[in-house]
């Protein structure tokens, strides 16, 4: 999973598949969404997508997803795109940095028509998907601990 500067989400599906749990965290994330996406309606994109689609660009929780060859391309869908600065944060998907990196290519369309205006601008979801690898390495690692302690304890009788 990789994002751009402009805060396009790129999942590459050449070698593996592509989980629910990882294409709605990657949907949350295009969108600036903190309340997850609809679990069906996750679940048959996941397989449109693991069959070789979407044909056309699509639209699920606040973000548009539109297949390219060999990646899944993610963008905040501008319908959608909360607009605006509250707390420092434009749009709950980008700070204002003075020294944020620049770049000669334009916006893709996916992600063009939801920026905010100016060039000082950077994307929150690189954070954001520092914090969502972490956390799902730590539940992985304490779920592996909780199967491993599966078996019953057996306790003494207390009378």
């Amino acid at each position: 999973v990789e994002v751009d500067r402009w805060g396009l989400v790129r999942v590459s599906v050449e070698e593996r598949w592509v989980t629910e749990r990882v294409l709605g965290v990657v949907l949350q994330l295009a969108a600036g969404r903190a309340v997850p996406t609809d679990a069906q309606a996750l679940a048959v994109l996941t397989a449109q997508i693991n069959d070789g689609g979407p044909g056309a660009r699509q639209t699920l929780g606040g973000a548009w997803v539109q297949r390219k060859g060999e990646n899944v391309l993610v963008g905040c869908d501008p319908g959608e795109a909360q607009s605006g600065l509250e707390g420092g944060v434009w749009g709950n998907r980008f700070v204002r940095q003075e020294d944020a990196p620049s770049g000669d290519e334009p916006a893709s369309f996916l992600v063009r028509h939801s920026l905010p205006e100016g060039g000082d601008w950077y994307p929150l979801a690189h954070e954001r998907l520092a914090l969502w690898i972490r956390s799902l390495r730590l539940s992985a690692g304490i779920e592996a601990r909780e199967a491993a302690y599966q078996t019953p304890l057996e306790r003494p009788v207390q009378t």
